[in-house]
């Protein structure tokens, strides 16, 4: 999807950000990790907390959430507690680099750890490197085998604990460690160089203080030292998950950037969020806000003056602070903030960027950004499908007079803030979404997803097709027999996958590795095999894109069939033209149900690729 903001003059209003997701994941992970019943009230429904819920489920935790009054959700967990209890063998992180690093140590709490757990992850987690937390877990007894220190990961072994030394840079990995190692056999230490991003580290210090953990932490030089005793236990607890800092420095930014009065309801400034400093940042740059109780009052438009900030403990406020420094006077000057590069982008670049396309005066540097006085332009914009730059971009597109800016990958917004647009038109600005234009056609849906019955054509009409349109051709069976090769360390045609290990095993790895294609954000022609439109769990993966049955003559799909011999997903015991037979009168009506469109590939691709072609709604972009 496409973000198109307008210019918006002034604001004026009263809003609600959503729950913290920090608190959020922290609280869903621990109260798996205790054994009874836990009430967590106001938990953020987004894409990554529905992630950390997804892992919570597969490791033995009952959730169930209402939604409340402000948008949050009130959830009861019930566990067992560690050890974990779980019959599961894999579990699917998403894109979320919280819910995935965190995962990993408390693998090694379940009752069963010498059989592996697979670990798999969105095709955007995939490229962050996750190797820091790798490697200290291994020295703290789990079992590894990982993609060159990236998802997809088989873990086996149990966390007992150790002394061992991490790297700082990313707080999430000390984080993670801290909230598993209280409940390992052993006493742990772990001496963390260069720590970074430290309230996130307080945060979790935080929730461990609440369940009673005893631990000690020293700070000496560039080392700090936890010292965590084993055989602790959390207990069952109830949390109300404060207003996200995160989240609401973009609507504080435009109401410090904007003439007008806003008033942001339940932010606490008592909390242990890092990113509240923003506040504190901006009253020093000359921004009018007021604290009173748990709310922010500010009266906008009032002159900035630029600063140098130290961003080293606030990387995620970098692409705010990036827009507000256009607007300071003078020179701002974001430093020691290397690690924004590591996030779900390079933020450095990504601002550097997308900024320079507005007109603005920016630098960058290898851990920081030059940012003068600008005057800002509208623009079309990469979105880089970070929410952190999208939602920066679009209170940088506010300010502009001579039109709309446009952002692409808006989708990203879902990770924090769902309801982003929602609330910023609320205060009076004019945003919306739209379908990303790409060469179907504006109105198209994101893929374009060919089904059929196996040895329809499927793979040469969508390479075919791929070319014709300048996109990306994705196999579905080639991704997961490479999904397969990754965690087994076997490279079997799907077919051998079938044989071995069963359809069950086959169909539940296919639905993860439809999960990661579908949820690209890069717009592709996608080839499925025939069995997986008929799982009925695969389909709400389907309906969003647009859907094209591929069909061909009966008799032909037959004998390419059996050129390699009874198919495994055949019943065995049964003549081979018989059981065709009878799948192809079941699967053929729900291929037909669930297409926008049905060609019939009677041997000429180029034919069948004019025929969609045609059919195709071609529209100009936005």
């Amino acid at each position: 999807m496409k973000l198109i903001v307008e210019p918006t003059l002034r604001i004026e209003g009263e809003v609600t950000p959503p729950p913290s997701k920090s608190h959020s994941v922290r609280a869903l992970l621990l109260a798996t990790l205790a054994r009874g019943t836990s009430t967590l009230k106001n938990i953020l429904e987004a894409s990554d907390t529905r992630a950390a819920m997804d892992v919570c489920r597969k490791l033995g935790a009952k959730i169930t959430c209402v939604k409340n009054a402000t948008g949050g959700l009130d959830c009861t967990v019930e566990s067992n507690g560690a050890p974990l209890q779980t019959d599961e063998t894999e579990i699917f992180s998403a894109n979320s680099g919280i819910a995935t690093t965190f995962t990993i140590p408390i693998l090694g709490l379940r009752k069963e750890t010498k059989h592996s757990m697979i670990l798999s992850c969105g095709e955007q987690m995939m490229q962050r490197p996750i190797d820091t937390i790798l490697d200290a877990v291994t020295k703290l007894g789990l079992k590894i085998k990982s993609t060159n220190g990236h998802c997809p990961l088989k873990i086996s072994g149990a966390l007992i604990g150790s002394e061992i030394e991490i790297d700082g840079t990313n707080s999430q990995n000390v984080s993670a460690l801290l909230l598993a190692l209280p409940l390992a056999p052993n006493t742990s230490i772990i001496n963390v160089k260069n720590l970074q991003e430290r309230p996130y580290v307080e945060m979790t210090l935080r929730c461990l203080d609440e369940q009673h953990i005893t631990y000690t932490h020293t700070h000496s030089g560039d080392i700090d030292q936890f010292t965590i005793p084993g055989n602790q236990i959390y207990k069952p607890f109830e949390k109300t998950t404060p207003g996200d800092f995160s989240s609401a420095s973009y609507i504080i930014a435009a109401a410090v950037l904007l003439p007008g009065h806003v008033i942001i309801d339940t932010m606490d400034m008592a909390d242990s969020q890092g990113d509240k400093r923003l506040i504190t940042i901006l009253q020093e740059m000359g921004a009018h806000i007021k604290i009173e109780g748990k709310t922010i009052v500010i009266d906008g438009g009032h002159p900035l003056a630029g600063q140098e900030i130290d961003c080293s403990d606030i990387p995620d406020m970098v692409p705010t602070l990036a827009v507000i420094a256009t607007q300071a006077e003078g020179k701002t000057t974001l430093t020691n903030v290397g690690h924004a590069r590591i996030k779900e982008t390079d933020r450095l670049k990504s601002m550097a960027t997308e900024l320079k396309k507005m007109g603005a005066n920016i630098e960058e540097h290898a851990t920081s950004l030059v940012i003068y006085h600008s005057r800002l332009f509208c623009a079309s914009l990469d979105g880089y499908n970070d929410h952190r730059t999208i939602m920066a971009l679009a209170i940088a597109s506010l300010l502009p007079t001579d039109g709309a800016s446009k952002i692409t990958t808006a989708e990203g917004m879902d990770k924090t803030f769902p309801n982003f647009t929602t609330t910023m038109n609320t205060l009076g600005t004019k945003m919306h979404t739209a379908q990303q234009s790409c060469p179907l056609g504006t109105s198209s849906p994101k893929h374009l997803i060919l089904i059929g019955f196996k040895n329809a054509g499927k793979t040469t009409i969508g390479q075919d097709l791929a070319k014709r349109l300048g996109l990306p051709f994705r196999d579905l069976d080639e991704k997961i027999i490479a999904h397969h090769e990754n965690i087994s360390g076997k490279k079997q045609s799907c077919r051998e996958i079938m044989n071995e290990y069963g359809e069950t095993f086959f169909r539940d790895m296919e639905r993860i590795v439809l999960g990661e294609v579908t949820a690209s954000p890069d717009v592709s022609i996608i080839a499925l095999g025939g069995g997986t439109p008929i799982v009925e769990e695969n389909r709400p993966l389907l309906t969003p894109h647009h859907v094209i049955h591929i069909s061909a003559p009966k008799s032909i799909v037959f004998e390419r069939i059996m050129i390699n011999g009874k198919p495994a997903f055949f019943p065995q015991g049964q003549d081979a033209f018989i059981s065709f037979q009878e799948l192809w009168n079941s699967r053929e009506p729900i291929f037909e149900k669930l297409a926008t469109m049905t060609i019939h590939n009677n041997g000429s691709i180029k034919e069948s690729v004019e025929s969609i072609l045609r059919q195709l709604v071609i529209k100009t972009t936005i």
